[in-house]
């Protein structure tokens, strides 16, 4: 789990909102403060993606290419996340957004849940009209 974020970060109207996707081996502590300059995170606009060590150096995203993956296993029994991994693949610039791509599900006869997210970089276009912004796909 070392490539994996440990911890999301967002600021939005409400505050900061954290969420710790992962504990961080060795006893290291998972970041869960607004900070771009700790040396351990990615950001993307308002959202950090926070790591144990060193954030990971990405290269530019190509055009349309999936730039973060998420897969949860969960207990439908008890409820509890068993595994959380997200997964950084490539720096998204900031003309673009992350545009969700594909959800996949399945259900094992443990009663086991695995979900599997990838998101897509996708640059967006915004034309101003009188009275409102339309967004091009």
């Amino acid at each position: 789990m070392e490539d994996s974020a440990c911890a999301y970060v967002q600021l939005n109207l409400a505050g900061i909102n954290s969420e710790q996707l992962c504990r961080c081996p060795g006893g290291l502590s998972c970041p869960l403060d607004w900070d771009p300059l700790d040396g351990r995170t990615v950001s993307h606009g308002n959202d950090q993606y926070k790591y144990c060590g060193r954030a990971p150096r990405l290269a530019r995203c190509l055009r349309d290419q999936v730039v973060y993956s998420t897969a949860v296993k969960l207990s439908l029994l008890t409820g509890i996340k068993l595994e959380n991994t997200a997964r950084l693949h490539c720096s998204c610039p900031p003309t673009h957004i992350f545009y969700r791509n594909q959800t996949s599900h399945q259900q094992y006869d443990n009663g086991v849940t695995a979900i599997d997210v990838s998101t897509l970089c996708k640059r967006v276009r915004i034309y101003l009209t009188r009275t409102r912004c339309v967004k091009e796909r």
